[in-house]
């Protein structure tokens, strides 16, 4: 069975910031370009309580949501209790009430060096109490990475993964950001596949420039759609773009539309 094709809503910030407000554009966008489904993230959601809206915008245009992404500043206690918590608990309904398959779960860096042992397994205990919240509305939650979890040797990624079980939390692995951060992406792929349920993947020149158009750029995708296919993988795959700054003069519909013939193509 052939993974499902998604997008990150983010690519349309080559036009708006209002992402919320072109939810239906993009969905129409997506939809007439092949795509499966889309994720986008619960702070460009514009009215959580207009959860009609969304579906129209979605499901609306024959396709599904993936996930909705929230990010938190787990190691504070403090941004927790103020912030971090509320925000992502609202985020969980919300996908609940949508019928998102995942709640996509980021982690802050911490501004003045690596996390200490203490803050990451406080991460953990608030992660844990979030995806137990996140359970109970019917989604499963996803730990998405960037760079920070990755660096000095995997310490704050691989300490999530060890203190919260499989069953608790899957994984969105953002295979980018795990090779900006220092890992061997395709051995993370490897080693953390039966949790995997998402992959971000975009394209890039000199392993630094992000490009529009997957297959323009010089990261080794045939070798992580290699590893996917061999392993039978069924779940999601999402283009995600990354820059703010439209690097071609291509309008974004035709952007996505070439993502997904790459995708689709890449699992033939």
């Amino acid at each position: 069975m052939a993974p499902k094709i998604g997008c990150q809503a983010r690519l349309w910030l080559r036009e708006t910031q209002d992402l919320g407000g072109v939810l239906p554009t993009i969905g129409r966008d997506l939809a007439a370009a092949g795509y499966d489904g889309l994720e986008i993230g619960y702070a460009y959601v514009n009215d959580p309580n207009d959860v009609a809206a969304h579906r129209r915008a979605v499901y609306g245009n024959g396709l599904e949501t993936a996930g909705i992404h929230v990010g938190g500043a787990w190691h504070d206690p403090v941004a927790v209790r103020e912030k971090s918590m509320p925000q992502a608990r609202a985020a969980a309904e919300f996908a609940g009430a949508v019928g998102a398959e995942y709640l996509v779960i980021s982690t802050g860096r911490k501004q003045n060096g690596p996390l200490t042992q203490a803050e990451i397994d406080l991460q953990v205990t608030h992660l844990t109490e979030l995806c137990a919240f996140t359970a109970a509305e019917g989604v499963m939650p996803l730990l998405h990475n960037h760079q920070h979890e990755f660096a000095h040797g995997a310490q704050v990624f691989r300490g999530i993964m060890a203190g919260i079980s499989a069953d608790a939390l899957g994984l969105c692995l953002d295979f980018n950001w795990a090779v900006w951060g220092g890992a061997d992406g395709i051995a993370v792929l490897r080693e953390f596949y039966p949790r995997l349920r998402m992959v971000h993947i975009r394209d890039t020149v000199g392993n630094a420039t992000c490009v529009e158009v997957l297959g323009e750029g010089d990261v080794a995708l045939a070798e992580v759609f290699s590893v996917l296919r061999a392993n039978g993988y069924s779940h999601w795959v999402l283009h995600e773009w990354s820059d703010s700054d439209p690097k071609s003069e291509l309008p974004t519909a035709e952007i996505a539309r070439l993502n997904q013939e790459h995708l689709r193509q890449a699992f033939k």
